[in-house]
């Protein structure tokens, strides 16, 4: 056998059966079999190996894999950091620089220092206050003059109205009244997109352009906070708009959270009107700007506010008052309208002259007539006068061709014949 091994060669061992994983019986100590795979289709991939291809549409570059196209303020962002370098002004509607910002960097200016970036240049030394954008950044209310104090909670904006404070100041200009002023607040997809670009005076025109563009209204961007009483045109706009948006601030109308409910409850961002809010009067658009409010033309608001808007101007309401006012006080409804006067010749042969008053309008004037005849039946006429709601015409004289008043002929004329025939009759 050695010799055989020598010149045959060790002995070739019996070939190893290979087993499956499937196949293997090592018992409770050994591998669990795994379960058959599907088969494979027919083009050799499966749904797990496929991808789609940019033929497709399913191509994305890989910078914009795994993040969000939308973009986000963020604490670095500038408009950030032009909010923690103002200082509110006293009049509660604008936002000043801070004194220390702008000494420090006439200091660094002075010695040549290098000076840290300022976010503050190049914009106006007044700016409109802005809280309420942080406020909507941050999604959280400003903190509660009394956290642990129960506040009884809006049904709506005007409930501030009867609210008074430090005993002298009063917030009215909240009342409900005529309901023409429409408060409107942005939304969070307005901040994210829109709103930054105010800080650099552009954000109304992109705003409006964008809306046009695809024919939407304000309801795309803004919400609408409630509807507030609006004064007459006489007054001075941008007054009563400024003292609105005072008025509109947490610490004013909501100091204690009064508003929490009425917020949820209409989906808003914030609490404090803010720069990029807006304001809709009649057929009016303002919008809060960087530097106070500006109106959008009045062809684009009309385009712009909701379908079913009020979208007729204030003057009709002025005319409505001075036409509803008492009559003692026609003298003065008087004086704010045009009349119109009429002149007619008087009754009699001496041709006295008659004159008639009335209003053009509504016609509450007197129409007066007075002829002085000679005739018979001696005629003093007054003519009928117009109570306010008689269509407002006074009977007026009927003069003839050279002052003759032909109605005293006809009457002359009458009484002549009627005595004629009674002496016929009385002669036979």
């Amino acid at each position: 056998e050695v010799q055989t091994q020598r010149l045959c060669g060790p002995a070739e061992k019996p070939a190893a059966t290979i087993q499956t994983p499937g196949e293997v019986g090592l018992g409770s100590a050994g591998l669990q079999p795994r379960p058959a795979m599907e088969a494979a289709d027919t083009d050799g991939g499966s749904e797990a190996s496929y991808e789609s291809v940019a033929s497709e549409g399913g191509y994305e570059p890989a910078s914009e894999r795994g993040r969000d196209p939308l973009p986000r303020i963020v604490s670095a962002s500038h408009c950030v950091q032009v909010f923690q370098r103002l200082s509110y002004a006293s009049d509660g509607v604008f936002c000043v620089h801070d004194p220390k910002q702008d000494e420090q960097q006439g200091k660094s200016k002075a010695t040549a220092q290098l000076r840290r970036h300022n976010p503050l240049q190049g914009l106006p030394p007044r700016i409109m206050r802005f809280e309420g954008a942080m406020e909507a950044w941050l999604e959280e209310m400003p903190l509660l003059r009394a956290p642990s104090k129960l506040v009884r909670q809006y049904a709506s904006v005007n409930d501030a109205a009867a609210r008074l404070l430090s005993g002298t100041e009063e917030m009215s200009i909240l009342r409900t009244g005529n309901r023409r002023a429409t408060l409107w607040y942005f939304t969070l997809d307005f901040l994210q997109q829109l709103w930054p670009c105010f800080l650099t005076g552009s954000g109304m025109q992109i705003w409006e352009r964008a809306l046009l563009e695809r024919g939407c209204t304000i309801q795309s961007t803004h919400v609408e906070v409630g509807q507030v009483h609006a004064p007459p045109r006489g007054k001075s706009r941008q007054d009563w708009l400024k003292a609105l948006f005072a008025a509109m601030q947490s610490s004013k109308w909501t100091p204690d959270g009064e508003a929490r409910s009425l917020l949820v409850k209409r989906r808003l961002s914030h609490a404090s009107m803010s720069i990029g809010d807006a304001i809709q009067i009649g057929g009016e658009l303002w919008v809060v700007g960087l530097e106070g409010f500006k109106q959008v033309k009045k062809a684009d608001a009309s385009l712009l506010l909701p379908p079913g808007s009020n979208l007729e101007d204030d003057e009709g309401e002025e005319e409505e008052e001075d036409e509803s006012a008492p009559p003692s006080d026609t003298g003065a409804a008087k004086a704010k309208k045009k009349k119109k006067k009429k002149k007619g010749g008087g009754g009699g042969n001496d041709g006295g002259a008659g004159e008639a008053a009335e209003n053009s309008n509504q016609g509450a004037g007197k129409g007066k007539e007075k002829g002085k005849g000679k005739g018979k039946g001696k005629d003093e006429g007054k003519g009928e006068k117009g109570g306010g709601k008689s269509n407002g015409k006074g009977r007026t004289a009927e003069p003839g061709p050279g002052g003759v008043d032909h109605r005293a002929d006809r009457r002359k004329l009458r009484a002549q014949l009627q005595a004629e025939r009674d002496r016929v009759q009385g002669s036979h």
